[in-house]
């Protein structure tokens, strides 16, 4: 389904009929007062809408650590939200390889892209041509993620525990396969 599931984190009312046991501190899909079993599958990204964003908040997760050898995630949009579903940080060239369906360029302008939030902002790379936009070909960069704005391979990772921005220049749908970058 395309679009997002919603869920409040309740006070305990029904706005009609008042309290409701057990729903105080839980958190109930949208229009409902019943508090949910919903989970959020391992390596699936999700925003966190606060009321009171002037409030710092510090958000425990816990469950099973994903243990297979890669995890696929489907890229249907112009931008999605990916994250790293593996319990160590994911080098982008390892771990994100190349993919038929991604476009590859010399610049963030005309190549897919992956925004990854540092405490300032975001860090931005691009899935490389291997074409450096002056000199030409780059050994070793064709089908490579490289920072925004240079023409070798980053060893940039996407921090355990995070999400990251994807922006595709495509027009197809295709799936990113996200490799485990360990063995057991």
């Amino acid at each position: 389904a395309v679009g997002y599931d919603v869920y409040v984190m309740c006070n305990g009312l029904d706005a009609k009929s008042g309290p409701v046991s057990g729903l105080e501190g839980k958190w109930a899909a949208a229009a409902t007062y019943t508090p949910t079993t919903d989970t959020v599958p391992s390596g699936t990204a999700m925003w966190y809408g606060a009321k009171t964003p002037s409030v710092a908040l510090k958000a425990t997760v816990s469950g099973e650590v994903l243990n297979t050898d890669t995890s696929v995630m489907s890229v249907d949009l112009s931008v999605k939200q990916i994250a790293n579903p593996y319990s160590v940080d994911l080098p982008l060239n390892d771990g994100i390889p190349y993919t038929v369906g991604m476009t590859k360029g010399n610049t963030t302008s005309s190549a897919d892209t992956i925004q990854i939030q540092t405490a300032v902002g975001y860090d931005t790379y691009y899935m490389s041509n291997g074409l450096d936009a002056k000199s030409g070909p780059v050994t070793g960069l064709d089908g490579k993620w490289a920072a925004a704005a240079t023409y070798t391979p980053t060893d940039a990772s996407i921090p355990i525990g995070m999400g990251a921005w994807y922006l595709r220049k495509g027009v197809t749908d295709f799936d990113v396969t996200i490799t485990r970058p360990y063995t057991l």
